[in-house]
């Protein structure tokens, strides 16, 4: 069984309640992953209108749901998660993820868990150098060697793939040649790690 591709974005909800569940998973079956980053769209909350249509009015409700089923999430798993206002871009920090794989598995995993605590947990920017540098530090790589231009470069290549693969959200999950997208599909990934072949 070839190792699983993991495609993750920082920003994405969805990918931080994930982000423990499937380190488990990896951990029960001793399985390495590759992460790779992937970006994705996070609009804001959009604030109620004195008048709004029937589908403005239906969107909003319907992402205060979400966000609500998200926090209830991450309070069954015991984790901070708090929005940021205006949902930023990630790209810097997804760019020093890839110069974080370079340098192995562990700076990589560290870098991951530090970046998404970084945004879920203390709201920072992870779109800027300063917060970016701080975090490859804390994950024990250096700074000074990231070249950010370069490693976004190939952020973009690594996109363009993503796509090819059809991982169009995060997590997205490559096992077996099967793409899954969504945390929900982890039990349907166990299987394919224990080497069933069943439909779940």
């Amino acid at each position: 069984m070839p190792e699983p591709i993991i495609y993750i974005d920082f920003k994405s909800p969805a990918a931080y309640l994930a982000l423990k569940p499937t380190m488990a998973l990896l951990a029960e079956q001793s399985v390495s992953a590759t992460w790779l980053p992937v970006q994705t769209r996070q609009r804001p909350m959009a604030p109620q209108k004195a008048e709004e249509s029937k589908t403005e009015s239906h969107f909003r409700v319907r992402e205060i749901a979400r966000r609500n089923m998200n926090l209830h999430y991450a309070d069954v798993q015991g984790i901070p998660m708090k929005f940021h206002e205006k949902p930023g871009d990630t790209d810097l920090a997804l760019a020093a993820m890839l110069y974080a794989s370079a340098a192995g598995e562990t700076p990589l995993l560290a870098f991951i868990e530090n970046a998404f605590r970084a945004y879920w947990e203390d709201l920072r920017d992870l779109n800027d150098a300063q917060q970016v540098d701080r975090l490859l530090k804390q994950s024990g790589l250096s700074a000074d060697e990231f070249d950010a231009g370069e490693w976004l470069t190939r952020l973009a290549e690594t996109g363009a793939q993503a796509l090819d693969h059809g991982a169009i959200d995060a997590p997205a999950y490559i096992i077996a040649e099967q793409l899954f997208i969504g945390r929900e599909h982890l039990p349907w990934i166990r299987a394919l790690l224990q080497g069933s072949t069943d439909t779940i």
